[in-house]
């Protein structure tokens, strides 16, 4: 008959544990899109938009060393196209003091656009690739994540913008 109390108190801490993991898989403050825009010359801009709850952040691709982690970009080589330059950062950052980290953090809050150029080699491409990143409130920092994307791009059709 003691064996019961014990056993109640056991199940109670497991179903307790499982709901908290079930509730932080559930809780994501950040919110990746992947969409693209034609331009003219066989091109497309890939655009890479972060969505972010009130009092979340993420942070540049240009950090310096011994900041948080910066928000890199990755893509899978393919022959279908290839990449124009590199990631640019289309919103307007923050930079301020950290006090943990003692040096100048810059970040985005709210909306934070991301986009990349690519030349199509064929009339239509997967980039596929990868997004890693780290999100932070005034409170606390959730754990690095990297978030795979694939996104499908058509040219224009238009090799050549002359008009006749």
């Amino acid at each position: 008959m003691k064996t019961r109390p014990c056993n109640f108190l056991l199940l109670f801490c497991c179903f307790i544990q499982v709901g908290a993991i079930s509730q932080s898989r559930e809780f994501q403050p950040i919110k990746w899109t992947f969409t693209t825009l034609p331009l003219d010359k066989g091109e497309a801009k890939l655009i890479f938009t972060c969505n972010l709850e009130d009092g979340w952040h993420v942070f540049s691709q240009f950090m310096e060393e011994g900041g948080p982690l910066p928000t890199s970009f990755r893509f899978v080589p393919d022959r279908s196209y290839s990449l124009e330059g590199k990631v640019e950062e289309e919103s307007k950052p923050i930079k301020e003091y950290d006090s943990v980290f003692l040096m100048p953090i810059v970040w985005y809050k709210g909306t934070a656009i991301f986009s990349q150029r690519v030349k199509l080699h064929n009339p239509v491409a997967t980039v596929r690739g990868s997004v890693a990143f780290m999100s932070c409130n005034g409170a606390m920092c959730l754990p690095p994540e990297e978030i795979d994307f694939s996104v499908e791009v058509k040219g224009t059709g238009r090799k050549n913008s002359k008009r006749k």
